[in-house]
């Protein structure tokens, strides 16, 4: 596996560079409260199966949306074996720590502080703010949808 750059000059573990580029979309629309984000992690996972970070968002996603837990615990297994496989990155590591800790442990409080540790150690990782963002959201810390604190939940669906 080799390093790729991403929209930010942030070390992302990949199998190639298309993988990155379609990870930095799912990053961008997270970013940008867009609708398409869980696509984007899709396709992300197209062009490189074993993405970690990738496979990260994509269990954040399943959670965030209340998924059959065995889907969850899949994601955050394929995460771990990619880690295991690749090495990862600090912020990969970070991101299925966090996951884990939400999701083993019911966590949330730690898992949004790992994340906020993961983006005070490198100012320019926005994506782990603003996951930390959601989840504080869901704990009640920020009470309005449009808050600050809750970018980033168009990784849920929008009610109907």
């Amino acid at each position: 596996m080799d390093g790729y750059a991403d929209g930010r000059g942030l070390l992302v573990t990949a199998a190639n560079g298309a993988a990155v580029a379609l990870l930095e979309e799912a990053v961008l629309a997270i970013l940008a409260d867009a609708p398409d984000a869980a696509n984007w992690i899709g396709v992300a996972l197209i062009a490189d199966p074993g993405l970690v970070l990738a496979l990260a968002l994509q269990g954040f996603q399943l959670r965030l949306r209340a998924h059959p837990e065995m889907e969850v615990a899949l994601n955050l297994a394929l995460a771990r074996g990619g880690l295991a496989l690749r090495g990862g990155t600090a912020r990969g590591r970070a991101l299925v720590e966090a996951l884990a800790a939400w999701h083993e442990e019911g966590a949330a409080k730690r898992a949004a502080a790992t994340l906020e540790a993961c983006a005070a150690e490198e100012l320019r990782d926005a994506l782990s703010a603003a996951l930390a963002g959601v989840i504080r959201c869901g704990l009640g810390v920020a009470r309005a949808r449009d808050s600050a604190s809750c970018r980033g939940v168009r990784l849920l669906p929008d009610a109907a």
